[in-house]
């Protein structure tokens, strides 16, 4: 699994066996600080040995930075590749906090036995579009004004979060958007199925963030939705699913090709 951090670099996270983490950077533009790394690799020890545990509250940056004797900056991204795949999330006035969760289901949740190449992300894609289409035909008769309430207010946020240019808090309620909508089938299956198979795409959404005409697209495209939805239009609902979809495999597509030309140079 490839995942950009703030300094450019891209972080490669091999999901196929929790026991056997396997990372590398490859410079996007030029070769630039890989303490960081190393920082990741030692809080993912941290955690195997169990002197890290679900809900501890890491270090400020300040102090990690001192006790590995590195610049905040390394630290800083470090942390960003941990938050990025789950395992690290940030809260207002307590921290960075450990989430609770075992290796394992972090970073195969389905029991996988693959790595997330860009061949194995489209196929995953493929089944997302699959899936999503099942959750619409699901709806009607099953989705509460509840239901229709929480969407609207993750897609007020979402839209508060794009004015506000915070695209990591766009990308949160980007995949929350998605997630409440299992969740609206009601169906104990569906919402276990999203569970396992969604964390994979969450690097995803935090990547196609960077670009403001994604932003600005699925904006447009989640309105589209909820709107169709309301209005129990459900083909339409799935040409819009489908034309984000392919979207997101195009930006993937050019992001690898990025990537691959990058390491040839």
């Amino acid at each position: 699994m490839y995942i950009t951090c703030h300094t450019g670099n891209t972080v490669y996270i091999s999901l196929s066996n929790a026991n056997n983490i396997s990372l590398k950077i490859h410079p996007m533009e030029e070769s630039r600080d890989k303490k960081s790394i190393t920082i990741f690799k030692q809080i993912i020890q941290d955690i195997k040995t169990q002197k890290l545990n679900g809900g501890d509250v890491l270090p400020s940056e300040s102090e990690l930075s001192k006790m590995y004797s590195v610049g905040r900056g390394s630290i800083r991204e470090a942390l960003h590749a941990l938050e990025a795949v789950g395992i690290v999330k940030k809260q207002a006035g307590i921290g960075t906090v450990l989430e609770n969760f075992s290796l394992e289901s972090i970073f195969n949740p389905a029991g996988l036995l693959f790595e997330l190449d860009y061949n194995n992300l489209i196929q995953v894609l493929d089944f997302r579009e699959i899936f999503e289409e099942i959750v619409i035909k699901m709806l009607p008769g099953r989705i509460t004004e509840k239901d229709i309430e929480n969407l609207e207010e993750i897609l007020a946020l979402t839209k508060f979060y794009y004015n506000r240019k915070d695209t990591r808090k766009f990308s949160e309620f980007d995949y929350k958007f998605h997630q409440a909508l299992a969740e609206s089938t009601h169906n104990i299956v569906i919402i276990s199925m999203f569970n396992m198979i969604f964390p994979f795409l969450k690097y995803i959404l935090s990547q196609t963030v960077n670009i403001p005409e994604n932003l600005i697209d699925t904006l447009s495209e989640h309105t589209e939705v909820l709107e169709l939805i309301k209005s129990n239009k459900i083909e339409d609902t799935g040409k819009i699913i489908k034309k984000h979809i392919d979207r997101v495999k195009e930006f993937l597509k050019k992001s690898m090709e990025k990537l691959e030309s990058a390491k040839k140079n």
